[in-house]
């Protein structure tokens, strides 16, 4: 029992003068000594995974970019920049890294099926290059326009079920979640998965809505092995169910689709597989790749769509300006398309500022093999660098009165105070080889509802929008509570919703 005792007790000390070891050597030793950033986060990445554990590290890496500069430690293997040229050398094609820095894969091992078939999201080089050629026809402006009618379809849908709620609050937030889950859906699979029209799959819609925010702290462990191996018997038990719902719906629609390939029908299988004779693209793609497709284009098109509705709430003069134009643009629903709302230029600028203000989350990087260069210093590889997009988009070095929502600031600004704003900084879909392949399609489909929404509805909201935002949270893209509001169908085209008192000049 004694030689029991005896040997626990070395091992503790033992562990405990490793770990003493390990935080003397990031302090003092680690190739990212001299680079400014808070000593606790230097010597462990606890500062970091809490902040994303709760949801808040996008706004704590801000505020150490507010105090350290643009570049901070973050983390001991950390970097992170809001200079934006360090958007260039991570994620852009340079002659020593034409793919760009390769992808920290953490995130996507949560999302994938339990075989593990890497996606367009967690694959590098030229596995990437070839599953992006096969998908980029299905996400052209071409393809856009033949599938608008179906955008169209779930907007006016949406429409239509905004009205049934007259004289009750609504759930903006589950209206915009539904339709996008129907858009997306129907726009992979070819078939109507009938959330926003029947209520049919309400299961799967909820269900999927899990899945980014466990991701996203599954990855903030990983560097904890201990830990993360125990989540892994506790967080991924508890949604099992969840990602069962979501792959299994999945892979039946799938099945199904699978079995018409050679059907003429221009949905993102159908066109991926007769892209496929050049790409060999194959079932096995197809299936690793749906759930990236889904998650990736319907939940970070709620987010925004909610928090830029939320953004209207905080800015009475921004609505009344833009519902001022989209009605005077628009008589009826039926005027309302992709190529008409792209031809307004203060629902454009509006757009921007809100995607600025709160864009997604950090996209990681790993120096690559050899090491590389950022912003001319030489650093290891395997070191994680990323711009952070929050705090570069919010940056004063970036933008003029950055915490402030002016879409002002992107409308005929030279001569004005915003001339001078860097607007290279704002990359809310990343930048390089590896830039989202679907944001023509989430700018449209974002003009279109939002289009509809003010046109036929004054929108109010039916709580304290200032309480409601210190409740958002960021794990990969904005997760939020309920947003409820008013919708009174519109009276005229100058009409304007009811809105609280004034408040311009409210940081964003």
């Amino acid at each position: 029992m004694l030689g029991l005792y005896s040997a626990g007790c070395a091992l503790a000390a033992t562990l405990f003068l490793y770990q003493i070891g390990c935080f003397v050597y990031n302090l003092y030793l680690h190739p990212l000594r001299n680079y400014p950033g808070p000593r606790l986060a230097a010597i462990s990445r606890l500062p970091l995974t809490y902040t994303t554990l709760c949801g808040h590290s996008a706004f704590w890496i801000h505020k150490l970019h507010q105090k350290y500069g643009p570049v901070v430690r973050v983390a001991p293997s950390d970097l992170s920049y809001t200079d934006q040229r360090a958007w260039n050398d991570i994620y852009g094609s340079t002659p020593a890294h034409p793919l760009s820095f390769p992808r920290d894969p953490g995130l996507f091992h949560f999302l994938n099926d339990e075989e593990h078939r890497p996606s367009i999201g967690d694959c590098d080089g030229d596995e990437h290059r070839r599953i992006r050629r096969a998908y980029a026809p299905a996400f052209s402006k071409r393809a856009l326009a033949e599938q608008e009618p179906l955008f169209q379809r779930y907007a006016d849908a949406l429409v239509t079920r905004g009205m049934e709620t007259q004289g009750n609050v609504a759930n903006v937030s589950e209206l915009f979640a539904h339709t996008f889950f129907d858009i997306i859906g129907h726009l992979n699979y070819g078939e109507s998965l009938g959330v926003l029209e029947k209520g049919t799959n309400r299961s799967w819609a909820d269900s999927q809505l899990w899945l980014l925010p466990v991701a996203g702290c599954m990855e903030a462990l990983v560097d904890f092995a201990v830990v993360r191996l125990l989540l892994e018997f506790v967080l991924v038990p508890a949604t099992r169910s969840a990602r069962e719902t979501v792959h299994g719906q999945i892979n039946a629609r799938l099945d199904k689709r699978l079995a018409e390939q050679d059907s003429e029908r221009r949905d993102v299988v159908g066109i991926a597989f007769q892209s496929s004779r050049k790409t060999c693209l194959t079932e096995r793609d197809i299936r690793a790749n749906a759930v990236a497709i889904m998650v990736a284009g319907a939940e970070t098109l709620t987010a925004f769509s909610i928090l830029f509705t939320a953004k209207l709430f905080q800015h009475p003069k921004v609505m009344a300006r833009l519902t001022t134009e989209i009605r005077t643009a628009f008589q009826n629903s039926s005027d309302v398309t992709f190529a008409s709302t792209a031809r307004l230029p203060y629902l454009e600028a509006c757009i921007k500022e809100a995607m600025r203000l709160n864009p997604a989350n950090v996209f990681k990087r790993l120096v690559p093999k050899g090491g590389a260069t950022v912003l001319g210093h030489w650093l290891p590889e395997g070191i994680r660098v990323y711009a952070a997009p929050l705090a570069t988009m919010r940056s004063p070095d970036n933008f003029r009165k950055a915490e402030m929502f002016i879409p002002e600031r992107w409308l005929d600004f030279e001569g004005t105070e915003f001339e001078s704003d860097n607007r290279a900084a704002y990359q809310p879909f990343s930048l390089g080889p590896r830039n989202c392949i679907g944001q023509e399609m989430a700018y449209s489909a974002a003009r279109l509802v939002i289009c509809k929404m003010l046109l036929n509805f004054d929108i109010a909201p039916a709580l304290d929008v200032d309480k409601w935002t210190r409740g958002l949270r960021a794990w990969t893209t904005w997760s939020s509570p309920p947003l409820l509001v008013h919708l009174t169908p519109a009276q005229s085209n100058n009409a304007v919703g009811r809105i609280p008192p004034s408040r311009e000049g409210t940081v964003g």
